[in-house]
């Protein structure tokens, strides 16, 4: 038998009428012998409980995956962004979080994105009884100088007997992304909710997507999901983009720049090129600055602002991008480099 769940922290639970010394604290070795052990319960039974906590839709456990020589503790999928559904990595250790387990899980989450046949890996979780601040402010860092589609989560696991009963679980989010989805009334995330909805009221030829409490919002993809129109919403910018991607990214991006004076005479803006010839995203951009999410009375301008552009990007756009493809790719130069406006 599995434990049972406390879904929320204890004192937000309605149990007042426990007593404190009839609760005590368990070590997971005690419940599951092994790690293993641990990492198929939570496949066949704690996917659920886990993804209320990360607030996200977690599907498709695999246990075990195999790495070259390696194997990831757990794998799956997050549907809550329907039309773009990711992977996830998961690493769980018994006992403090140390150094090996997080490069595992970076190592884990870099090699399985290699594979572009299925969904792109975008969130690890990481999970070990105890965190220091070492490790935790890692996580936070990662997710400072990410792409802000990707999420690294650190959780605790926390287990407990009641009254002698037992075990029960909690799952104690201490690291989590900018603009996590989860949480309850007043997280961010439903700010950021509303506003995408507003966007959403202004757009006509732009496919709406359902409003997700995230900083960034797809507005349709095509090429296979090689190429993806996108919303973001930061502190100090706002900014619609035409993203290319995997191994065809860079030369999807060269090819659209041939039009670029006609790209830019079309959304009547002159756009932001960046290219990456290593197989990562390149991003053709336009952008406001400062400006702040936290300032709803900026909304209703700033929502006229995102429909505009979207709409500009899709008339520009996607006519071209149905008619791309890899092999009318040329390089500029001989040896196939291209200067990269950002260096």
């Amino acid at each position: 038998m599995g434990p049972s769940h406390l879904l929320g922290k204890m004192e937000r639970s309605g149990l007042a009428l426990v007593h404190l010394e009839h609760l005590t604290t368990m070590e997971a070795h005690e419940v599951w012998d092994k790690e293993p052990d641990f990492t198929s319960w939570l496949a066949s039974e704690g996917l659920d409980s886990l993804g209320k906590t990360l607030g996200l839709d977690l599907t498709d456990a695999q246990v075990e995956v195999n790495v070259g020589p390696f194997s990831a503790d757990l794998v799956c999928v997050d549907r809550s962004e329907k039309a773009h559904p990711v992977k996830v990595v998961i690493e769980n250790q018994y006992n403090k979080a140390d150094h090996k387990h997080l490069g595992q899980v970076l190592t884990y989450a870099a090699w399985l994105d290699r594979d572009r046949s299925d969904h792109d890996v975008k969130h690890i979780v990481w999970i070990a009884e105890v965190f220091d601040d070492q490790h935790r402010y890692a996580l936070d860092w990662l997710n400072q100088v990410t792409s802000d589609d990707v999420w690294a989560f650190g959780v605790e696991l926390r287990l407990y007997s009641i009254n002698g009963n037992g075990p029960a679980l909690e799952f104690n989010l201490v690291s989590k992304p900018d603009g996590w989805r989860g949480g309850g009334i007043g997280d961010p995330g439903d700010k950021y909710r509303e506003f995408w909805r507003q966007v959403n009221e202004r757009l006509t030829k732009v496919r709406r997507p359902k409003p997700q409490s995230a900083k960034f919002m797809f507005f349709g993809s095509t090429k296979s999901d090689q190429v993806k129109l996108r919303g973001s919403f930061t502190k100090q910018k706002i900014e619609v983009a035409l993203i290319t991607k995997d191994e065809n990214a860079f030369k999807f991006a060269k090819m659209l720049e041939k039009d670029k004076d006609a790209i830019e005479d079309t959304i009547g803006e002159r756009l932001t090129w960046r290219f990456r010839n290593d197989g990562s995203q390149n991003v053709i951009s336009h952008q406001r600055v400062e400006v702040d999410p936290e300032d709803t009375g900026q909304w209703s301008n700033l929502s006229e602002w995102f429909g505009t552009y979207l709409e500009r990007f899709h008339e520009a756009f996607w006519e071209r991008v149905q008619l791309l493809d890899p092999k009318d790719f040329q390089p500029e130069d001989s040896d196939g480099t291209v200067d990269d406006p950002d260096d």
